[in-house]
C-alpha cells in the first residue's frame, strides 16, 4: 500500500475501489467516468452514489438538510478520488 493510500485510511476516507466493485455511474450508458491522456485524467459524471444507489437527492436546504448536502458532497468527492485511483492505478507519494 502506497503512504497516500494509507494516510487515506488512516484518516477515515472510505474511497471505493472501481476495479473491484465497478464505477458508480457505470449504468449510465456510454458515459465514460474516466479518461487518461499522457499525464492529464479528466472525469465525469461523478455523483452522490454508493452501488446502485444515489444518495441525499436534491438540493440543500430545499430538499435536503444543508448537512445531508455536506455528507453527499463528501461521497461525491470520494467517489471522485476512487475514479483517480481507477485511471492511475495505485497512488504513491
Amino acid at each position: 500500500m502506497t503512504s497516500a493510500e494509507a494516510l487515506a485510511i488512516r484518516v477515515g476516507l472510505g474511497i471505493p475501489d472501481f476495479d473491484r466493485d465497478g464505477h458508480c455511474g457505470a449504468d449510465y450508458g456510454a458515459m465514460k467516468p474516466v479518461h487518461r491522456v499522457g499525464g492529464l485524467v479528466f472525469l465525469s459524471g461523478h455523483v452522490a452514489q454508493i452501488g446502485t444507489s444515489i444518495i441525499h437527492k436534491g438540493r440543500p436546504g430545499a430538499d435536503v438538510t444543508v448537512d445531508r448536502g455536506y455528507a453527499a458532497a463528501r461521497r461525491t468527492g470520494l467517489n471522485v478520488l476512487g475514479g483517480i485511483r481507477q485511471a492511475v492505478g495505485r497512488w504513491t507519494g
